[in-house]
């Protein structure tokens, strides 16, 4: 699902644009680069990209000096909790490629 416009609506993974609004959660895969902007216990397994098997917790930035974990990175999985994103890359423009 993802918010356009004010909206709600389901669309298919490969119509996602930068700049869409994507709200994710537990077991998902990330379809795209993003950042946090609200989370309900939100954690993300990173292992296909770190190697490091525990989730990391996501919480939004409250501030350009926060050193916390915002990012979602394509691939990955929702191991935890929801939240909102804003989609920053998509396809072969994301970290993952």
């Amino acid at each position: 699902n993802v918010i356009r416009g004010g909206k709600t609506i389901s669309i298919s993974i490969y119509d996602l644009l930068v700049g869409d609004i994507v709200y994710v959660e537990t077991g998902e895969i990330m379809p795209c680069d993003g950042v946090v902007i609200e989370a309900n216990n939100l954690k993300s397994d990173e292992s296909s990209i770190t190697g490091e098997p525990d989730a990391v917790e996501k919480f939004p930035p409250t501030n350009y000096q926060d050193n916390i974990n915002a990012f979602l990175i394509s691939n990955c999985s929702v191991a935890e909790g929801n939240g909102l994103i804003i989609c920053l890359a998509v396809g072969e423009n994301t970290y993952y490629g």
